[in-house]
């Protein structure tokens, strides 16, 4: 503990009516929350006669908060007063009024004011500074005290959450559910320390850490699913994309072992998972070579959270068949793909529209086309592999992100392609454009059994 005695600037004629001693009183309580510290003025009347009235202000550091005070107006050998106080409290500053008209502080006249106050910010390097200003009929008297309170040797907590972050934003919602049973590890200088798995509330907390020390947390993802990120720094979601989070703790706490009480909270992890799947919807309507036939697209997303936007949808064109228009609400669209602008709620459906026209010499051949997710966004539950080709046979593929529809003169098999199909399996009996197992744009259909 240091304590100075700064005297005011003397801007008056007169010397200080009264002498003040302020001190904080020990030994001091280890630094942390809720210590207390306490201090003590002591306000001494020199005047001859009286000093009338005296205001004797306490302004505490802003890092504590007041607590409790008394008035000491008498010794063992009796009263050091009879003069009237009032007093006046906040969080941050305590006033005293010594003495009145009737009742004044008299000459020689003694009173202390024990305070005490609680810590409510704990600090890195704790220096915490107090003043008491005495103002009367002379000049006033400023007194300050610096206390550096003590560490103490205790431990501290910290706590998190996991969750499934479905709207991807990177913030818990209150409707978005918590996930249990994921196991955390607690890393100090690469090593492990700890381990914790989330409660049934999604939650965790690791206790017996020591102060002022970098740790890091790592959460384990469930399978095919991986992390997001609050868009604001330490908040939110506060793990990378492998599920870390470094931290340092607090100088002191309470080693609470809740997770709202712990002395670091926040270290929360949301989950994100997607499954974007193709499928296709076409009007069995006659084409003819040079003709133009419409193909619609349907994009929808079987995950557990949203997809981000910036997921993309593509079409490969054969030989024979010519790109006339390709788009879709919500996309920006060029002569081979649409890139969505908006993500892709869970549940949610999206459609692309490719107009093509075949090319009067044509024969056969297939259009291929296919989905992918953001490049920043987590990995599919089913992804796409390799991207198709013109002569990619998507029946074969073990993705639901793609789909053909196969075109040819005559005969030929339709194909069972992609994520399912909207027509019925069928034959081509005339130069014909189809959609996987239904037969699309014919001139002549049969269905197969």
């Amino acid at each position: 503990m240091l304590c100075f005695a700064t005297p005011a600037v003397n801007a008056y004629s007169d010397p200080p009516s009264m002498s003040v001693e302020f001190v904080n009183d020990e030994p001091l309580e280890a630094y942390a929350l809720g210590s207390r510290i306490d201090l003590r003025a002591t306000v001494v009347c020199l005047e001859a006669g009286s000093c009338g009235t005296v205001t004797l202000v306490m302004d505490l550091d802003p890092t504590v908060t007041y607590d409790s005070h008394s008035v000491i107006t008498a010794d063992r050998s009796g009263p050091t007063t009879s003069a009237e106080i009032a007093v006046l409290t906040s969080p941050r500053q305590v006033s005293f009024t010594i003495g009145n008209t009737e009742h004044p502080f008299a000459g020689g006249d003694t009173v202390t004011f024990p305070v005490s106050v609680r810590v409510a910010e704990v600090v890195e390097d704790p220096q915490l500074g107090f003043t008491a200003t005495a103002t009367g009929t002379g000049a006033p008297v400023v007194q300050t005290v610096t206390v550096r309170p003590p560490r103490g040797p205790g431990k501290v907590s910290a706590s998190g959450c996991v969750w499934w972050d479905v709207d991807r934003d990177g913030f818990r919602g209150a409707t978005e559910p918590l996930s249990a049973g994921r196991p955390v590890r607690l890393i100090r200088d690469g090593a492990t320390v700890d381990t914790a798995v989330t409660d049934d509330t999604g939650c965790y907390v690791f206790t017996g850490l020591e102060t002022s020390t970098s740790y890091r947390v790592r959460v384990a993802p469930p399978d095919k699913a991986g992390f997001t990120r609050g868009a604001t720094p330490g908040l939110g979601s506060v793990v990378d994309a492998d599920g870390v989070a470094d931290f340092r703790t607090p100088p002191s706490g309470h080693n609470a072992a809740t997770v709202e009480a712990a002395d670091r909270t926040g270290l929360d992890a949301g989950l994100a998972a997607v499954n974007l799947s193709l499928q296709r919807k076409a009007p069995a309507t006659s084409v003819q070579p040079g003709d133009e036939a419409s193909l619609e697209l349907l994009i929808s997303n079987s995950g557990k959270t949203a997809a981000l936007p910036g997921w993309r949808v593509a079409v490969v064109l054969p030989a024979g068949l010519h790109l006339v228009s390709l788009g879709g609400s919500g996309f920006t669209c060029d002569e081979r793909s649409c890139l969505a602008q908006d993500g892709l709620p869970v549940g949610a459906t999206a459609s692309v529209t490719v107009v093509v026209r075949v090319d009067p010499k044509a024969t056969a051949g297939a259009v291929v086309a296919y989905v992918r997710p953001a490049d920043d966004e987590v990995a599919e539950a089913v992804p796409l592999g390799s991207v198709p080709s013109a002569t990619t046979k998507t029946e074969s593929t073990l993705t639901d992100n793609d789909v053909r529809w196969v075109f040819g003169n005559g005969g030929d098999t339709l194909a069972d392609t992609g994520a399912g199909d909207l027509l019925k399996k069928g034959t081509l009996g005339a130069l014909s454009l189809v959609a996987g197992g239904g037969l699309l744009l014919v001139t002549r259909r049969r269905v197969a059994d």
